[in-house]
């Protein structure tokens, strides 16, 4: 279990406690964590299990790893014995699923529960315990009225949905033209790409893998991340064919949950292919002329630092479907013709794109909301 608390945690300061284990989920609450420790007003535990303990250490947050066989009474356990006055969570679908543990804790501990929504899919999965009944928390904190339509609509109780923004959009908002340049040259030094070479990037993710553990209700859509990539690879072998783009290079970029090695036999194209090791995925998306995926949060990502963007879903829903800046595509055709015209586009020079508002202090308020509901009652 974890050690007791350290010289560094405040007598008299709230004690918070947050915990994620999906990429995203941790990529959503980290921001938050940031400015929560800047502002010094409460002790913070930072709990991870799965990916979340290595993408908090990127960020330079401490944090501290949980195994995936914690239990319920171990959650509980926490809770009492480091004090805890507010949970901060994350959500998963990843089948052990922490975060719903700590809900179902905290309300028998009387810890007053925010959890931060990462991305437009999965809404009931993240909160439903197996008997497909819904375990929330206090308040969900969600990106935008799109998402809170789509909850309410799946029997989200909406007097527990607020909606906040994204927070870890926040740091992309705030990105400068002078900044992403830098970044943007310094990745396209590394991949010894000239000033004049265009740059495609296929950000992948784990579908394969996904739909296997959490087959979609309508069955298996009939697309992997590797059909994806060869769907990709194809359009663009006609397309070089026809002459229709300009010379360029691709590279895929594996999620940080898909076992890199599946890419290790990359497909044959009459073009330069390479995988992407090493390379932060916002640097490649900024060293890149172009971004192609499904439907990950990289691609709003990169879409939100000025890089033209397509996702391709082949069949079925598409979370990104709407989302401002991404050009969404449902078959080859619509593929090739978007890839086509954004690779003959003058404009491919990256702006800052207006995103509105900060999420991260909106965030904020709400914990502060909850910790001022404690001392209230």
């Amino acid at each position: 279990m974890l050690e007791p608390d350290s010289d560094r945690f405040q007598k008299g300061q709230p004690s918070i406690l947050t915990i994620a284990g999906d990429p995203g989920g941790a990529a959503a609450i980290a921001p938050v964590i940031h400015e929560l420790l800047a502002m010094g007003k409460a002790n913070l535990r930072v709990l991870g299990y799965r990916q979340a303990p290595e993408i908090f250490s990127r960020r330079g947050i401490e944090c501290e790893t949980l195994p995936d066989s914690t239990t319920y009474r171990d959650c509980l356990q926490i809770l009492y014995e480091h004090r805890i006055e507010v949970l901060l969570s994350a959500t998963s679908v990843n089948a052990t699923d922490l975060e719903q543990k700590f809900f179902a804790s905290a309300r028998e501990a009387g810890v007053p529960t925010l959890a931060v929504l990462d991305f437009w899919a999965n809404y009931r999965r993240r909160f439903e315990d197996d008997q497909g009944k819904l375990n929330l928390p206090d308040r969900i904190a969600v990106m935008d009225d799109r998402a809170l339509g789509a909850m309410e609509a799946l029997g989200f109780p909406l007097e527990k949905l607020v909606v906040t923004g994204q927070p870890a959009f926040d740091p992309l908002i705030a990105m400068t033209r002078e900044q992403k340049a830098r970044r943007r040259n310094s990745c396209r030094d590394k991949m010894g790409l000239s000033s004049e070479e265009k740059l495609i990037v296929f950000m992948s993710q784990p579908l394969a893998d996904f739909f296997s553990k959490f087959p979609p209700e309508g069955g298996h859509p009939g697309y992997t991340e590797q059909t994806a990539g060869l769907d990709l690879v194809r359009v663009l072998t006609k397309l070089q064919s026809d002459s229709a783009v300009p010379s360029f290079r691709l590279c895929i970029n594996p999620h940080p949950r898909e076992n890199a090695d599946a890419w290790n036999s990359l497909p044959d194209a009459p073009f330069s292919v390479m995988k992407a090791e090493g390379f932060a995925s916002h640097d490649l998306g900024l060293a890149a002329d172009l971004v192609v995926g499904i439907h990950s949060m990289i691609l709003l990502e990169c879409a939100i630092l000025g890089i033209p963007v397509v996702s391709y879903v082949p069949s079925g829903e598409n979370p990104l479907q709407g989302a401002p800046k991404v050009r969404c595509c449902r078959s080859e055709a619509e593929l090739a013709q978007a890839v086509g015209s954004l690779m003959q586009s003058s404009n491919l020079e990256q702006e800052r794109n207006g995103f509105g508002r900060r999420a991260t202090p909106i965030v904020i308020q709400q914990i502060f909301q909850l910790l001022d509901s404690i001392s209230a009652s």
